[in-house]
């Protein structure tokens, strides 16, 4: 098995044009759903919203259109992911919940009247994309898969007339191109022994606090709360120079790069 195939069995899971199709069609429903609430929107990127409501205002729009949606992308996902861990796409499909003070809750339950929050706290962490270190022919044969992937984008765009869309991936081509020429420099420095790792971008974890509750909890797209004046707090991640017996030398694009110390 080739470095490529090994990535895209342990960490990929490709979406042909119908797949990003459904994809895109999830997407637009989230946001017209988030849109449609009317409620104080919180967007951290990666897919995770926070919406804030008061107590007198608990009333949801209809939720058909975002669960059709999601149900539908997530039977494509399902079909295609034989031999693999059958929560892929459970997390990206999950739906709008409540947080209370006892946990979550479904969107169509309307929650019981709790102490609203004053103070949300979000930290943010990196989230680890699978355990395995990657060598550097592993790390060059990513970037050909995601350049390739892209140039197939950039394609369909073009051929289906979509000019914005092909511009913004001629954009992602170009900063990759960059990353990559950045990433051969980190090795020339270094050498060849540094071990790389993937990360899908930041976990956040949210404290939730009001005068006689608080709570920790995290949020896999849309979750919505009951707050009075809420104090947002952004916490960053605090950098650590090390992972077991290695020293963090880089990170770029979605790799961080590693060095053993003796």
């Amino acid at each position: 098995m080739s470095s490529l195939q090994q990535i895209q069995e342990s960490y990929l899971v490709a979406l042909d044009k119908e797949g990003l199709g459904l994809y895109q069609k999830m997407r637009d429903a989230e946001l017209d759903w988030i849109t449609a609430t009317g409620f104080e929107h919180h967007d951290f990127g990666n897919r995770t919203h926070l919406l804030v409501t008061s107590p007198e205002r608990l009333e949801l729009p209809d939720i058909s259109e975002l669960a059709a949606t999601r149900l539908e992308f997530s039977a494509w996902i399902k079909e295609r992911i034989d031999g693999r861990p059958q929560t892929i796409g459970d997390r990206s499909t999950a739906l709008p919940v409540w947080i209370t003070p006892d946990g979550r809750i479904p969107v169509d339950v309307t929650p019981y009247a709790y102490d609203p929050f004053t103070r949300i706290k979000v930290r943010s962490q990196t989230a680890w994309r699978g355990a395995a270190n990657l060598g550097q022919t592993q790390v060059f044969a990513l970037f050909d898969y995601w350049l390739t992937t892209l140039d197939g984008t950039i394609a369909r765009h073009k051929a289906d007339r979509h000019q914005a869309r092909a511009g913004e991936a001629i954009a992602r081509k170009s900063e990759l191109e960059k990353q990559r020429e950045q990433v051969k420099a980190v090795y020339a420095e270094h050498g060849g022994q540094l071990s790389a790792r993937l990360f899908t971008g930041q976990q956040l974890k949210f404290r939730m606090v009001s005068s006689s509750d608080a709570l920790t909890t995290s949020i896999a797209t849309v979750a919505i709360v009951i707050a009075k004046k809420a104090k947002i707090e952004v916490v960053k991640e605090r950098q650590r120079n090390s992972h077991g017996s290695s020293i963090e030398v880089a990170r770029i694009g979605k790799l961080a790069f590693f060095k053993v110390v003796s």
